[in-house]
C-alpha cells in the first residue's frame, strides 16, 4: 500500500511548478482488537513538478504510531509533526506529542512530553510552533500554545472556556487564525494578533467552519466549512479576505466556494499553493479520502494521485 510515483499526469515531469505537497495517509491496516480493523498514518511528499513522491516516515509493521499533520517551516529544512509513537512507554498512554524531523525524513525529534495531553495540529509561525493543546485528563477544553523547536519558550496564547483548535499563523502580518467551538455545531474562524489579542470572528452565522489556513502573502484564508448547507458537516472549500468590514453579514469579506463535490462526497482539509493560484484539499467519499488539487477559479479538479488508503493534505510550500 504505497503511494504510486506520478509520471505524466498532472505533473509532467517539466512542469514550471516546484512546490511541495505534504500529506498523510494510511499506509497499513492492523488488527486490534480481533477482527476489527484500523488505519495507521504516515507522512509523505509529492514534488508537484516532477511528481516525485517521498515516505517520509515508516510505521513499523503492527505498531499504531499515527504520524499526522507535516507543516515545513519556511526554509523548507525542518518538518514538524504529531505522532504517537511512544504509546509504548510507561504513563503516556492515547495522548500526540509533538516531534521534528529534517525535511527528508531523518532526525526525527521529540519535543513535547506531556501524558494524557494532547499536543497536535502544529504549524509553523516563523521560528517557533504554534499548536492546539487539550487537557482531556481534568476536561479542559483546547486552546492554542506555542513552543520552540528547541523545547523552550512553551506557553499559552488562547485560553478561554470555549474550544480552539487548527492554528495557522502568518507571521509577516502579525496574524493567527483559528477555529473556535462553543459546541460541536458551532465553529467560527477566528483571526487575531500573534499573541491572541483584538480577536475577530469571521464567520459569525451558524455554521461548522474549520482547518483554515493563511495564503502565503496573508491576503487569504482557506478554509472547510458547511457555508452552503449549515449545521451538516456537508463542508466544501471556501476562501475569504481576513478582515470583515461589514460584520453584519456574517463573514469575512470576500467570501468565494471554490469546491463542489460530487454526491456523496464533502471536502477537507484545505491548502494553498505557494503562489495563491492553486488549492489542495482533500474529497472524502465514504471509506476513501484522495487528495486533489485545481487552480482557483477552474473546474479542472485533478488527483495528486491514485493512492490507496485515506489521505489529507497538511502543507504546500
Amino acid at each position: 500500500m504505497i503511494a504510486a510515483m506520478l509520471c505524466g499526469g498532472p505533473f509532467a515531469v517539466g512542469s514550471a511548478s516546484a512546490d511541495t505537497l505534504i500529506y498523510s495517509r494510511s499506509a497499513q491496516l492492523i488488527e486490534n482488537p480481533t477482527g476489527t480493523f484500523r488505519d495507521v498514518y504516515d507522512i509523505f511528499s509529492v514534488d508537484t513538478g516532477t511528481g516525485f513522491t517521498k515516505r517520509l516516515t515508516t510505521t513499523p509493521t503492527g505498531l499504531e504510531y499515527d504520524n499526522a499533520d507535516g507543516a515545513l517551516n519556511d526554509a523548507e529544512n525542518l518538518l514538524v509533526f504529531y505522532s504517537y509513537r511512544h504509546r509504548d512507554e510507561a504513563g503516556n498512554g492515547n495522548s500526540a506529542e509533538l516531534y521534528t524531523m529534517a525535511a527528508d525524513g531523518t532526525q526525527e525529534t521529540r519535543i513535547s512530553t506531556n501524558a494524557a495531553i494532547d499536543d497536535a495540529f502544529p504549524q509553523w509561525c516563523g521560528n517557533f510552533i504554534v499548536f492546539t493543546r487539550d487537557d482531556f485528563s481534568d476536561g479542559n477544553a483546547g486552546d492554542i500554545y506555542r513552543i520552540n523547536p528547541d523545547r523552550s519558550g512553551l506557553a499559552p496564547v488562547v485560553q478561554t472556556t470555549a474550544d480552539e483548535f487548527e492554528p495557522d499563523c502568518h507571521s509577516a502580518s502579525n496574524k493567527l487564525v483559528y477555529v473556535k467551538a462553543n459546541a460541536p455545531n458551532d465553529r467560527k474562524i477566528v483571526v487575531s494578533n500573534l499573541d491572541g489579542s483584538n480577536p475577530v470572528v469571521l464567520t459569525t452565522l451558524p455554521t461548522i467552519c474549520g482547518e483554515p489556513r493563511w495564503s502565503q502573502d496573508g491576503q487569504w484564508i482557506v478554509y472547510s466549512c458547511d457555508h452552503h448547507a449549515p449545521q451538516t458537516f456537508d463542508t466544501e472549500i471556501y476562501r475569504m479576505r481576513p478582515v470583515d468590514v461589514s460584520p453584519a453579514d456574517g463573514e469575512g469579506d470576500d467570501r468565494q466556494r471554490l469546491t463542489i463535490s460530487p454526491a456523496g462526497s464533502r471536502a477537507s482539509s484545505p491548502v494553498l499553493s505557494p503562489s495563491g493560484a492553486r488549492v489542495g484539499w482533500t474529497r472524502e467519499t465514504g471509506p476513501e479520502w484522495t487528495v486533489f488539487w485545481k487552480t482557483i477559479g477552474t473546474t479542472d479538479d485533478a488527483p495528486v494521485a491514485v493512492i490507496d488508503g485515506r489521505s489529507f493534505l497538511s502543507d504546500w510550500k
